[in-house]
């Protein structure tokens, strides 16, 4: 299954990140992403004065957003990101 497949490539670079940055780092810089993809999906929402096209764009990089901040806890329930 695809999807499965990108969620294992997904979690083998957290898990190499892990190895490598300090796990406080990677739980921060993946807050930030989930909280820029929460603004972007409320700008979008909120905003009338766009036109479809451009909702459409900045939706798809939005999701593509929430999909990253998706590794996070996909990880944590792989034990990949134990904070020590």
């Amino acid at each position: 299954m695809l999807v499965a497949d990108e969620l294992h490539v997904a979690l083998f670079a957290a898990g190499w990140l892990a190895g490598r940055i300090r796990k406080d780092v990677i739980l921060r810089v993946l807050s930030v992403i989930q909280l820029l993809a929460i603004s972007l999906t409320s700008y979008v929402l909120i905003n009338d004065e766009m036109d479809s096209q451009s909702k459409f764009n900045v939706l798809c990089g939005a999701l593509a957003l929430w999909g990253v901040a998706q590794v996070r806890r996909r990880a944590f329930d792989h034990g990949l990101l134990i904070v020590s």
